[in-house]
């Protein structure tokens, strides 16, 4: 998918994301200049999960690898995996591990979510942050603990707080509906970087003007 005529443009990215996603391919025209057009596929779970958790994240993981071998058709330059909890719900030598399946899967270079959120803030010499997401509890609980191994300081945290049985919609079928509310007092004092991971599109400009 790609909103205008690539005619003219001179690098492809194939983007593949989860079924109900509709952030990044908003994010991603945003952030590239006209020549790189954005050729989007989506992925779903073969089984049917309740919640986001292990399971499912396994689940959707294995049918990424298959499935995007499909961007190759596009001719694509490079790619990327766009399910963020599908990247960091494990340790970084996993999401180092799958990153390499989908590079040898596409034959062409890709990024994941995590890995490319780590080299960012090591590139920013970020040590102390805060993070807000629109996430439930485990995978907020799950990107505590990547960031914490990987030596970064929390100094807040903000999530979805609603009662898990409340918490029904995911990616598996359409965005997470929660905005966060945020003082930024609160949640910028003595850090280096509010974190938001991630946000609908334009979201994470809100919060930082409140």
């Amino acid at each position: 998918m790609y909103s205008k005529s690539d005619s003219s443009r001179q690098i492809r990215l194939g983007l593949l994301v989860p079924v109900g996603n509709t952030t990044f391919e908003p994010d991603f025209h945003c952030a590239f200049s006209s020549q790189v057009s954005v050729h989007s596929h989506r992925v779903i779970a073969q089984r049917s999960h309740a919640s986001e958790n292990y399971e499912s994240m396994d689940d959707i993981n294995e049918e990424a690898v298959k499935e995007v071998k499909k961007l190759a058709r596009a001719g694509i330059h490079f790619g990327a995996y766009g399910f963020t909890t599908a990247t960091f719900y494990q340790v970084r030598v996993f999401a180092e591990k799958l990153e390499q399946r989908l590079i040898q899967a596409l034959g062409v270079p890709v990024i994941v979510p995590a890995l490319a959120l780590l080299e960012a803030l090591t590139y920013l010499k970020i040590r102390k942050i805060s993070v807000v997401t629109p996430y439930p509890e485990w995978n907020n609980q799950t990107l505590k603990t990547f960031l914490s191994e990987a030596s970064f300081e929390i100094v807040g945290f903000k999530g979805d707080e609603r009662p898990k049985e409340v918490v029904k919609n995911n990616y598996f079928g359409i965005s997470y509906p929660m905005k966060p509310q945020l003082s930024s007092k609160r949640y910028l004092t003595k850090v280096q970087m509010l974190l938001c991971c991630p946000v609908q599109h334009g979201e994470h400009l809100r919060l930082l003007r409140n």
